[in-house]
């Protein structure tokens, strides 16, 4: 004899065994049924008297697998009631988080039972949260209409969330111009990812995760993000810029406005442009090369490892101090104080400054004059006229720098020298008072005379320290002139030379007490000479200028 569906289903299901009227699940046998399975055998052959929370927890991974007691299922339904479904309406609500149950205006909910309830929220799908006591309790109390099941809400979730480097914030809006440089390589940013919480379900059975809301990365110019995803990169050294959106970083800092009150100080590792003036009182601080399209005005300049160009010229007003390890470029110097580790190259003039270089110092350009101050170079100076027909003292030195030990040295030296003279100062204000204690009362106690004499000999024994450093400051201070270069050319005037400058070479001194069109110094067996030329000398505009 053929099986019917349902002898065929439960041959296939071994874990569900039917007796008489009732179906039982069997924990013990292999290859269990899912709990669709179940739901689906229950609506095709109308089974009634079952439990679906009772049935979820049955299939749960929590169940004893080992016990092997049978569980009822549910009865096959009772014909009295076949068409119960038609008097039974499930309505979901929008988000699927409620299921309720809503008997016809016709029906009379006694007739009712539970598992009739069970079987029509079933058959809408609803698969989590069903409540078997408010099952009850609403058709006890006979209602119409009441909620018969409740999903679960998603809990304790975290949204993505980005930690920025310490950088980024620090800047104040009265300081725009103080920026940290970072490094290549360095991390701008990092995310922590949406965490998960507890998952939520609705009462269809579906999960609903838990995951706080992801945050995308503002990756800007420069900056690259790691293979994982949650490190943002500096692609190239420089400093931070974020304008809220994006996260960029900047090789140079680029002004375009005058460095005044308004802008405030400027300080950046790495290269700085400057396109207007650098106002008194104000300072400009980089290691790297410095660029400015106005004017230096009262101000101080300071490129520890770089180079300076001022397309205009610098106007010092007696206090700027321009300190640059490399090269310093400039149309003029007045009333400033240069220091250059390498060249100085000046387009037109420089007036009542000082200046000391280690490379060469060219003034050139259409004027090229140098008129008051100090031109210091280590190897050669060059311009086209000196000093002036007001006799203004111009000198220009030629002379090695000290070496860094001999340097640290002579400011030891100094200290001491100082401290020393300030010492010889005290003792002699006390000396210069016994002395007129004496002539007002005729004589000195015996105390009084005894500290003139001691005074006196300490008096003696500092003036004489004080010569022995003064000494061994010449001593380190002198050059050596078997280093010097005696077959070359060391200061050049091309066009013209007034009287009142003066030129130091090493320990050697010569000071112009004539005009005199034009000349170059040279030394040699240890005297220096100047070589007039007969008529002022045609130059080239050096190319460095045009750079």
């Amino acid at each position: 004899m053929p099986l019917n569906n349902l002898e065929k289903l439960l041959r296939d299901i071994p874990a569900i065994r039917k007796e008489s009227d009732g179906f039982y699940f069997i924990p013990g046998k292999n290859s269990g049924p899912a709990l669709d399975t179940i739901f689906a055998l229950i609506l095709d052959h109308r089974i009634m008297s079952f439990d679906i929370p009772g049935l979820c927890r049955l299939l749960s991974d929590d169940f004893e697998t080992g016990a092997d007691k049978p569980v009822l299922i549910g009865r096959e339904l009772i014909q009295e009631f076949s068409r119960f479904e038609d008097h039974i309406r499930v309505e979901v609500s929008d988000d699927a988080m409620r299921a309720d149950l809503i008997f016809s205006a016709e029906s009379d909910a006694t007739v009712f039972r539970a598992d009739m309830c069970h079987w029509c929220l079933l058959q809408a799908g609803i698969r989590y949260g069903v409540s078997e006591s408010d099952i009850r309790s609403g058709l006890l109390q006979r209602k119409t209409r009441f909620t018969a099941a409740c999903g679960k809400q998603p809990e304790s979730s975290a949204d993505a969330e980005l930690i920025f480097h310490e950088h980024i914030f620090r800047r104040q809006n009265e300081h725009p111009y103080i920026l940290t440089k970072i490094d290549k390589g360095e991390i701008l940013a990092q995310k922590l990812p949406a965490a998960e919480g507890t998952a939520g379900i609705d009462v269809f059975g579906n999960q609903l995760p838990s995951t706080g809301a992801d945050i995308q990365f503002p990756p800007g110019e420069n900056t690259y993000l790691g293979t994982e995803g949650l490190t943002l990169y500096s692609g190239v050294s420089g400093y931070i810029e974020y304008d809220g959106e994006s996260l960029s970083v900047r090789e140079q800092l680029i002004i375009s406005q005058d460095i005044d009150y308004n802008a405030g100080e400027v300080h950046f590792a790495g290269p700085i442009i400057i396109h207007g003036d650098v106002r008194s009182g104000h300072m400009v601080w980089s290691e790297e090369d410095i660029e400015i399209y106005g004017c230096v005005e009262g101000a101080n300049v300071v490129s520890t490892a770089g180079s300076l160009r001022v397309h205009n010229g610098i106007n010092g007003l007696e206090r700027s101090k321009i300190e640059v390890g490399k090269h310093v470029y400039a149309d003029y110097i007045q009333d400033a104080h240069i220091i250059a580790g390498g060249n100085v190259v000046i387009n037109r003039y420089v007036t009542r400054s000082d200046i000391e270089s280690n490379g060469p110092v060219t003034i050139l350009g259409d004027i090229g004059l140098v008129r008051g101050g100090i031109t210091w170079s280590e190897q050669r100076i060059e311009t086209n006229v000196a000093g002036s027909t007001a006799c203004i003292p111009t000198t220009f030195i030629i002379r090695p720098k000290l070496s860094a030990e001999d340097q640290r040295q002579v400011h030891s030296l100094e200290a001491r020298q100082q401290t020393l003279e300030s010492h010889q100062q005290s003792i002699r204000r006390r000396l210069d008072f016994l002395s007129l204690l004496s002539k007002r009362q005729h004589t000195l106690a015996d105390r009084h005379q005894q500290e003139v004499q001691l005074l006196s000999e300490e008096l003696i024994g500092i003036s004489q320290e004080i010569l022995r450093i003064e000494d061994q400051r010449r001593t380190l201070e002198s050059v050596d002139q078997n280093n010097m270069n005696y077959n070359r050319t060391l200061v050049q005037i091309n066009k013209k030379i007034y009287p009142g400058v003066r030129f130091l070479v090493g320990k050697e001194e010569l000071l112009v007490q004539e005009e005199i069109d034009g000349a170059e110094v040279r030394l040699m067996n240890d005297h220096l000479f100047l070589k007039k030329y007969s008529k002022p000398l045609h130059y080239e505009q050096p190319a460095a200028l045009h750079t």
